[in-house]
């Protein structure tokens, strides 16, 4: 077997390959570096995505819980409503009302009303009020 022996030239394209090649390798680690970093970034979006969907849902059912409670309170309104109203006939017509029942019916009234004020107002509270139109001057001015 024979040497073989490079010329000047050969010895010149062999660095330069070797230059790029590390050059490569370089680029290379770096693009990694950053692919890493990427990828970390990604990890918390990801993770932040989730909690918000977690609460998106908590919320949907929150509301929906909230829905079957007020539609069961405004049924029971209106039956309260009829029974106030046949009361106030009875009354009318002479005939005697156990005032001890609507005592008590007028002091759990009273303390429903207070739990619903301020249940609304907790609720007027969450809601973002609607934008406000910018102002167009008139034209010509």
């Amino acid at each position: 077997m024979s040497d073989f022996h490079f010329g000047g030239g050969e010895r010149n394209a062999l660095a330069e390959i070797e230059t790029q090649l590390k050059a490569i390798a370089a680029s290379q680690a770096a693009n990694t570096a950053t692919l890493k970093a990427i990828s970390g970034t990604l990890a918390v979006v990801v993770s932040q995505l989730k909690e918000i969907i977690m609460s998106q849902a908590q919320i949907e059912a929150d509301v929906t819980a909230l829905t079957g409670v007020l539609t069961d309170i405004s049924t029971d309104a209106a039956t309260l409503v009829t029974d106030v109203t046949a009361l106030a006939a009875q009354l009318a017509a002479g005939t005697p009302v156990d005032t001890t029942s609507l005592d008590a019916l007028v002091a759990s009234a009273q303390g429903i009303q207070t739990a619903v004020d301020s249940a609304v107002a907790s609720a007027t509270a969450l809601v973002t009020p609607a934008a406000t139109p910018p102002v167009t001057p008139p034209a010509g001015t």
